[in-house]
């Protein structure tokens, strides 16, 4: 967690950017105006209390992760964008209006080829087992095996996991997928990294978004992986479509 005055400055950040008065925030908290104020300049590590920062997370719509475990003065243009999107998809997905759905890695290597060596899924390819380069004038006989496409690394990246993904838009998913990546050619030497895309299912067409690993893009990464549980923990959730909701909310009421 950062300091409390970071917290604080967070809440101060986000305000500005989304023009929202500080003094609305706390009347919403239900707490007398200046508090936050005061708490900014107290020497002693307060935090706000954890209804305050509820509050807080609510009226500026974003989550309270994002106001505790950040330091939003230290982000770049582009890295905010990203760590906004993430935790918009965070609060969307608190809030049960996106539906996740996991693809397991079994999954993934069996939609990654035909009998007849035609590539299906979007970021694999059909690989040989000999040898990491792909010529399709060769018998598939050869290519047995499915091979993780990265479009961010060229390092040996292998799915440590299974990937998650939810529609977007129409046809259109995000896809988040944690990886192990190997350093040196040595398959002991691992680390954890997450890329994200968005896919087009009906052309197959990928648009890669970012990738973070614990050795950089340490907020991406931080940011990729708390959305990675939270989507691991949605997927389990039982989904209910809006017509299968109605039909029963109706037969409730007869």
């Amino acid at each position: 967690m950062v300091s409390c005055k970071t917290c604080v400055q967070n809440i101060y950040n986000i305000a500005k950017k989304k023009n929202i008065k500080i003094g609305d925030i706390e009347s919403y908290a239900g707490v007398s105006i200046g508090y936050l104020s005061r708490l900014n300049k107290e020497e002693k590590n307060s935090y706000p209390s954890i209804e305050v920062l509820n509050s807080a997370s609510i009226y500026l719509s974003v989550s309270i992760d994002y106001l505790v475990n950040y330091d939003t003065s230290t982000f770049s243009i582009k890295e905010s964008k990203l760590i906004d999107f993430f935790d918009r998809i965070t609060v969307k997905t608190n809030n049960e209006s996106i539906n996740w759905y996991e693809e397991t890695i079994q999954e993934m290597n069996e939609l990654s080829y035909t009998y007849d060596g035609i590539k299906c899924h979007p970021l694999f390819y059909v690989g040989s087992n000999t040898n990491n380069n792909v010529n399709f004038d060769m018998n598939f006989e050869n290519y047995n095996i499915a091979k993780y496409n990265s479009l961010f690394l060229k390092n040996d990246i292998e799915p440590s996991s299974s990937a998650f993904f939810f529609e977007f838009q129409k046809n259109k998913y995000f896809y988040l997928i944690k990886n192990n990546l190997i350093l040196n050619n040595d398959n002991h030497n691992l680390v954890e990294e997450y890329e994200c895309y968005f896919i087009t299912r009906m052309s197959n067409h990928v648009d890669p978004i970012c990738y973070g690993t614990k050795i950089f893009n340490n907020n991406i990464f931080k940011s990729l992986s708390n959305l990675y549980q939270l989507a691991r923990d949605a997927s389990n959730k039982i989904k209910l479509s809006t017509d299968v909701e109605k039909d029963i909310d109706n037969f409730m009421k007869s």
